[in-house]
Parts: C-alpha cells; structure tokens; sequence
C-alpha cells in the first residue's frame, strides 16, 4: 500500500499544488520552499482522521496562504492498497476574513474508494453532503445518512464504525493512515 498523489491548496505556500510520491522519495530544497509544509499537512491530515483532531486546532487560519485571500482549503489523497484506490476528499472553510482565527468549518468530506482495474466501479464508503453524511458499506450499499451539525470541526471518517466487518474498507483507510510515517533528517543534529 502506498500514498499515490497528494494534492494541496491554500496551505502555507501551496496553491493548486500536487505532489506524486515514490515508495522511497528523497525531498530537498531551499529554506522555505514548502519540504515541512509537505510533512505538517500529513500530520495533520493523520491527527483528524486517526484522533479526530478539530479543524480549529490543526488548521488555524494563519495557515492557509497569505496572498491568496480565499476562505477554502482543499486537500486530497489518494491511497492505493487494500485492493484498489482510496480517494479522500477534504475541503475546510475559514472565515472570509484573512487571517481570521474564527473557528474553520468541515465544508466537505468524502471518501471514495475504485477497486483495482475497475475505474467505473467507484463509489463512495462515506460523502458529507451539506448537513448530512452518507454511510455505505463495503458491499456499496447505502448504510445510513447522519444528519450533522453544519458548525463540524472534526472528521467524519474518524467518527464513523470502522469496527463492524461491513465496514472493513473505512477501517483499513483509517488504519493504513495510523500507520503512516515519515522520516524528516534534521542537520544540525548530524555530528561528524
């Protein structure tokens, strides 16, 4: 299983920015260019939907990108293992404000999942739609639909059953994500 494509905008120095990794990806570049930025967004991607983190403490408006002065912040993954692709969707928005430490709302959360070498196949394991999440099991059917409070700052994919075998696909994501690691080399920690 492996991260396949991660895709940021309006995260620090972000903008439509999209980054396809290899099983072993060495990152340089200049002071500033965004290397911890990269590392910071899968953390935080991992504290909402594997502790269930709110948006407010993970996502404070000061990090969205300073000149680009829109309210929304997208992030998207996608995850191949478990016999296919996860494609996860989130989008939080901040107040119109820049730089508005008002607390960010869940505008949209999805997770979609396309069993290998069938592209037409997809179907959602989860979809927030306005006030309301859409559950489905693995066997694709509609499981339930949870109204939500419109004022959400935590993951909908870290609330729901991941501990029911129908649900076995939701809970290998989630899983998959608790697993994952990454290594940063700090120079200055480095002795000859």
């Amino acid at each position: 299983c492996m991260l396949k494509k991660l895709y940021i905008d309006n995260f620090c120095c972000f903008v439509d920015f999209t980054f396809r990794p290899e099983p072993f990806q060495f990152i340089e570049g200049e002071n500033g260019s965004g290397k911890s930025s990269l590392f910071d967004v899968l953390w935080k991607m991992r504290a909402f939907i594997v502790k269930g983190d709110p948006t407010e403490k993970l996502f404070p408006g000061h990090l969205r990108t300073r000149w680009l002065n829109q309210p929304v912040q997208s992030f998207v993954l996608h995850v191949e293992g478990n016999g296919g692709t996860y494609t996860y969707d989130l989008a939080i928005e901040h107040s119109p404000q820049p730089h508005d430490e008002k607390p960010c709302l869940v505008k949209g959360e999805a997770l979609l999942f396309t069993p290998k070498g069938k592209k037409k196949l997809s179907y959602f394991l989860l979809n927030m739609k306005g006030n309301e999440v859409v559950l489905h099991k693995d066997d694709v059917t509609e499981c339930a639909r949870i109204p939500v409070n419109p004022k959400v700052t935590t993951s909908k994919v870290w609330d729901a059953p991941g501990d029911r075998p129908e649900f076995s696909k939701l809970a290998w994501f989630r899983d998959w994500f608790s697993r994952l690691y990454c290594s940063q080399i700090n120079p200055f920690d480095i002795q000859a």
